[in-house]
């Protein structure tokens, strides 16, 4: 509830408002300006695109309605008040004076009537679109052809939220004709609730094009019961267009005899009680806090008796075995942040939020720091570096201990710009210095330059100096040990380093593969084939290949430039 002195602030800024609105008939004619209906409730036009309705609550007027008027096309919207039995499309009348239309000269219009809570979206008309009008009520939508009484198409949407809300959004997305929305039907509960069998629809929701979907199932693996999850995603234009499942999660007897769906509902109340998982199969040392469920792993944030709190990740062996790894004791007041963390992720608040840390899975199932959110400094971790984005922007060369998760002392990461500074080895590191930086420094096979090349590499790009010879470094690229020579005089050491802009290629990969791995290969040659990770850094060229790294783990990968573009910038 706001203060009350903010309240009638805001009462006396929407009395201003009306005034305004009632002078001006740009906004609303004269004779059918909508007036407060009923008494507690305001409804106002603030620009002829956008509405806004305000309710009385508790002596504070409170904004319980945002949405568009009609769209930004139709610059010239008006109210019309409803009169009782004034008739529908459909031969309906309405039972009282408690709505009104929005509409513009040439037909286009939207109906709301008061329902005893909020005015609803009742009915539309988009004469540009449909020979007709559309009726609304609560689930269903129903198609009038001009001058009939008969609806030429009905459409049931299975829930009225949806309806209102979310199925029909701007006005110039509205589902005009009965074509449109039986193709919009298709991704619909009632066309998608038995895609799997055994499963029930647990969650749902549309985005009118796509839809985003999770089915459940309560089972028996063999050694007890589980619940199983499967998150689908729809488009109207493919259908099914991807699915995954998450670990199965080993349940207790209490568990397993609720329906599946109401176990994912209500998950994260659900899961957090002491008897929620089967203790036989996954021991846990005290109480789950909070928990995440991913395709691979189960994350856990437990606290025992002593108030520690730690990570435990529940896993499957390829026997379909569960087995547990469990971190060192967290900081205080630790919570895991489950909304904003993808699959092969975990983010932890720390010490009450004053700072947070973010854990990437790397390709060889490793566990790393990828990013810290400090007191005085964000920065993320890549290999040979780590970038800074507070207070300055700046990359610092050099590596800073990579114990996994498991092994991690969470004392020791640094939350401060000094601390960071301290922590970090720049012993050994250089990065690529070219004088001209539209340049690349070749990675030769042995120190002569007119040995083989295995590469050439943008300035900015970290590497571990192994030995100098004469005037030549051997060194390393990558984690994975992509390792050669490099001309002494073009590397920029210590301090130095630091002010080195990366020069780096700048491209994205092609818009297909949002949806779907791009291919790639794990050596120039083309003789292993692999999957490029997302998010990798393009690093260097080797003839019609990119060079890319993983930031997170070094790992080095070859693309094909033809997987990349330039982007819109």
């Amino acid at each position: 509830m706001k203060a009350k002195g903010e309240g009638q602030m805001r009462k006396l800024i929407l009395v201003v408002l009306l005034l305004m609105a009632a002078c001006c008939t740009a906004w609303a004619d004269e004779s059918g300006f909508c007036d407060p209906i009923p008494a507690n409730v305001y409804l106002l036009d603030l620009d002829g695109q956008s509405m806004e309705g305000f309710r009385l609550i508790d002596g504070d007027w409170q904004c319980t309605y945002s949405g568009d008027a009609l769209d930004a096309e139709h610059t010239n919207v008006y109210f019309r008040r409803h009169q009782a039995g004034q008739l529908r499309p459909d031969g309906s009348a309405y039972p009282d004076d408690l709505g009104f239309d929005l509409y513009v000269p040439g037909g286009a219009y939207e109906s709301y009537h008061y329902s005893g809570e909020y005015f609803t979206l009742c009915a539309f008309c988009d004469p540009d679109r449909y020979d007709g009008a559309v009726l609304i009520a609560e689930d269903t939508l129903f198609y009038y052809p001009a001058g009939s009484m008969e609806p030429e198409y009905t459409i049931f949407t299975g829930d009225d939220l949806l309806t209102l809300y979310i199925w029909t959004r701007d006005f110039d997305q509205f589902p005009a004709t009965p074509a449109e929305a039986r193709r919009l039907a298709t991704l619909l509960p009632d066309a998608i609730g038995d895609d799997f069998e055994g499963y029930m629809l647990a969650q749902y929701q549309n985005d009118r094009e796509r839809a985003k979907a999770v089915f459940a199932q309560v089972a028996d693996d063999g050694a007890g019961s589980v619940l199983r999850i499967i998150q689908a995603e729809y488009s109207a234009e493919k259908g099914l267009k991807s699915k995954s499942a998450l670990l199965d999660i080993p349940i207790s007897a209490r568990m397993a005899a609720m329906p599946a769906d109401v176990l994912w509902r209500d998950f994260y109340t659900l899961f957090r009680e002491p008897d929620a998982l089967d203790a036989a199969r996954v021991p846990i040392d005290g109480r789950v806090v909070d928990l995440d469920p991913q395709r691979e792993q189960l994350i856990l944030l437990t606290e025992d008796a002593q108030g520690l709190r730690r990570v435990d990740m529940v896993c499957q062996d390829g026997r379909g075995r569960f087995f547990q790894q469990v971190s060192q004791p967290l900081p205080p007041e630790a919570s895991l942040d489950d909304f904003h963390a993808g699959e092969g992720e975990i983010l932890l608040y720390m010490d009450g939020q004053s700072w947070m840390v973010g854990y990437q899975k790397t390709s060889d199932a490793r566990w790393v720091l990828g990013w810290v959110m400090g007191v005085d400094v964000d920065y993320t971790v890549a290999w040979g570096s780590v970038r800074c984005w507070s207070p300055e922007d700046m990359r610092l060369v050099g590596s800073l201990p990579r114990e996994d998760l498991f092994h991690t002392d969470f004392s020791r990461i640094p939350i401060t710009l000094e601390t960071l500074r301290q922590a970090l080895n720049t012993e050994h590191w250089a990065v690529v210095n070219n004088p001209n930086p539209q340049d690349r420094l070749n990675l030769r096979t042995k120190p002569s330059k007119s040995a083989e090349s295995y590469g050439k590499f943008y300035n900015g790009t970290p590497v571990l100096v192994l030995q100098t010879s004469g005037d030549w470094c051997q060194v390393q690229i990558g984690e994975n040990g992509l390792t050669g020579w490099m001309v002494r005089q073009y590397l920029a050491f210590g301090e130095a380093a630091n002010s080195v802009p990366r020069a780096a290629a700048d491209q994205t990969p092609l818009e297909i593969y949002e949806e779907q791995a791009m291919p790639g290969w794990k050596d120039r040659r083309k003789t292993m084939e692999t999957v490029v990770p997302r998010g990798v850094e393009i690093i260097g060229v080797a003839d019609s290949l990119y060079i890319v790294m993983e930031p997170g783990s070094g790992e080095i990968f070859y693309a094909s430039m033809d997987d990349f573009w330039e982007g819109n910038g």
